[in-house]
């Protein structure tokens, strides 16, 4: 299975569990190009560093959409990436990024609906102050909210109503580092969503 981290790059070097990718690409004005995996943690890093811990397993395709220093990007970068999906054998989408704007939808529609056909799942974080989000609210995509209550790979199903996310899952991740060494991450939302993916 290949799942897309669609995010900010992924470093391979921090974690020695997570020294291998898929792929690891770029958006650019040239379109999706190869790129060397990310030098610095980042964002993506840590995204990918969950489902790497929980399902040791899983390929994992670096997608960089969102600028890695200041954390933002475009539905364009993001269009352009679903698009590039659609035709790659991706089973699942990790997306821990949200948006407000209700225009972007008419643009992200017809490609979800490309992904969501050929039966790719897509993971997207609830936003973490509780906004309306295009990649949470219309019901396509699989949403998670953090529970601090949880730690680890922990994670229930919400009770269903409007104004919930699909899943509660932790935020609360030890990364080894070495035989000795440990790393703890606590996060909102975005750290939730891959224990889910």
């Amino acid at each position: 299975m290949i799942c897309a981290v669609i995010d900010d790059g992924v470093c391979i070097t921090h974690y020695p569990f997570l020294n291998r990718l898929a792929g690891s690409l770029a958006v650019t004005e040239r379109g999706i190009i190869p790129e060397l995996p990310a030098k610095e943690c980042t964002h993506g890093t840590y995204c990918a560093a969950v489902i790497r811990l929980y399902a040791p397993h899983t390929e994992i395709l670096s997608i960089r959409v969102l600028n890695s220093i200041t954390g933002q990007g475009d539905v364009q970068s993001i269009r352009k990436a679903l698009a590039w999906c659609v035709d790659q054998p991706v089973s699942v989408i990790n997306l821990s990024i949200g948006s407000t704007s209700f225009r972007e939808w008419p643009l992200l529609r017809p490609i979800i609906s490309q992904l969501l056909r050929k039966g790719t799942a897509f993971i997207c974080a609830w936003p973490n102050q509780g906004h309306f989000s295009v990649y949470t609210g219309f019901g396509w995509a699989i949403s998670v909210q953090a529970d601090d209550n949880l730690y680890g790979n922990q994670f229930y199903a919400s009770n269903g109503t409007l104004l919930n996310a699909d899943f509660f899952a932790s935020s609360h991740h030890i990364f080894p580092i070495s035989k000795h060494k440990t790393e703890v991450l606590v996060s909102q939302n975005s750290h939730a969503v891959p224990v889910i993916t």
